[in-house]
């Protein structure tokens, strides 16, 4: 009989939670939350007999019975970066929520799970992202039939300060890219860049591009989900292919098929640097080399690339409809809120939409020329009075 001790918590009353986990049919069936080992031994004894006879599926009770059904569920419909990075989060919340059971987490709960996280230091942007995993954990739930309503709703997420975008400019990007040179991945990273400069592709999802997704004929670039990535929105888009980043992929594609006489079993259009038979999942410590070496800040990270796209677009007073489908955004609020500003339309033209129509003509100072305008105006006021 499979009966354990949880060691990584305790419940709320700070008891040791004791749980039984086997598996039937390729199955797994675990539940936690049981004061004593005789508990889990006898609750075990009744699970099995109701697996084994066929007639009920057992639903997971507790937080921690909840976790791993969620994340399986999670595979191949969220990417896979986005999983790990979920999974991260979850021991903290195991600790706290873990042996509860999932009707009796209610807001409250969560308010003082909240707390707990701001006394310990993180920050709110932290906070909230871990307060809308937990969201989709009980949505997931509802969904599954294992739980009623959502107690998240009724929390409120903590204010978070806008941090202002870090864009690289022009000539940043170019110095960039003659770092990405003296690296030892140098044309590989440098393409890497201009790919991102002018796509504005995500990371995870400029990694998972082929050259099969590359038309060179229409100029046109297919951004499609694939396994490990299905997107954020799972719809694919298509960006335009820019004659520079036309000229910088086929002259890497020239050295991507001389690695291995072009017999690659991948069609990835960015390989391991050491393993060119393998998908390359990021350039972090490479790029770092590459920032070092063209001056930049540290905080000028990878993901800038995708804002200098956005920015520039916004700059050459392309539609933001078009932006936002190019970079994958539902919809333009992102890019009226973060970049309008940028816009030659916006700078030149709101101040000019403010008519207040209070100097009349006239020019600061005491002048012969205002003096007699305003002789004009009172006389028209007494003619009106």
């Amino acid at each position: 009989m499979a009966i354990r001790k949880r060691t990584e918590y305790k419940d709320k009353h700070g008891r040791d939670v004791w749980y039984y986990d086997f598996w039937h049919n390729d199955q797994r069936h675990r539940k936690t939350g049981f004061a004593t080992k005789c508990e889990a031994e006898i609750a075990e004894s009744r699970a099995k007999k109701i697996v084994y006879s066929g007639k009920a599926v057992l639903r997971p009770s507790t937080f921690a019975e909840l976790v791993d059904p969620f994340f399986e569920y999670r595979q191949g419909r969220v990417a896979a970066n986005t999983i790990s990075r979920d999974e991260r989060r979850i021991p903290t919340m195991m600790k706290f929520f873990g042996a509860q059971r999932l009707s009796i987490i209610s807001s409250a709960e969560i308010e003082k799970y909240v707390g707990q996280r701001g006394k310990a230091g993180m920050s709110p942007r932290t906070i909230n992202l871990e307060i809308n995993l937990l969201s989709s954990i009980f949505q997931f739930a509802i969904s599954q039939g294992f739980a009623y309503e959502n107690p998240v709703k009724g929390v409120r997420r903590l204010k978070t300060s806008q941090v202002e975008l870090n864009i690289p400019s022009a000539v940043e990007f170019r110095a960039l890219i003659d770092g990405a040179m003296k690296t030892e991945v140098g044309l590989e990273l440098a393409t890497w860049i201009i790919f991102r400069g002018y796509s504005g592709t995500r990371p995870a999802e400029s990694f998972y591009v082929e050259w099969r997704d590359i038309n060179f004929d229409t100029d046109q670039i297919a951004i499609r989900p694939k396994k490990g990535n299905p997107l954020k929105n799972g719809k694919a888009r298509y960006v335009p292919l820019h004659p520079e980043l036309k000229t910088a992929l086929l002259t890497w594609k020239k050295e991507w098929d001389s690695r291995t006489d072009g017999r690659k079993p991948h069609d990835w259009i960015f390989f391991h640097p050491r393993f060119p038979e393998r998908q390359c999942h990021r350039f972090e410590r490479s790029y770092l080399k590459a920032q070092t070496f063209a001056g930049l800040p540290e905080h000028m990270t990878s993901h800038c690339l995708r804002h200098f796209f956005i920015s520039m677009a916004v700059m050459a007073d392309i539609n933001f409809l078009t932006i936002a489908k190019w970079v994958g955004h539902s919809s333009t609020r992102m890019i009226e809120q973060v970049y309008a500003h940028l816009s030659p339309k916006f700078k030149n033209g709101e101040m000019q939409k403010l008519q207040l129509g209070l100097m009349n003509g006239h020019v600061i100072g005491k002048t012969e020329e205002n003096e007699n305008q305003l002789s004009q105006e009172k006389k028209v006021d007494s003619k009106v009075a």
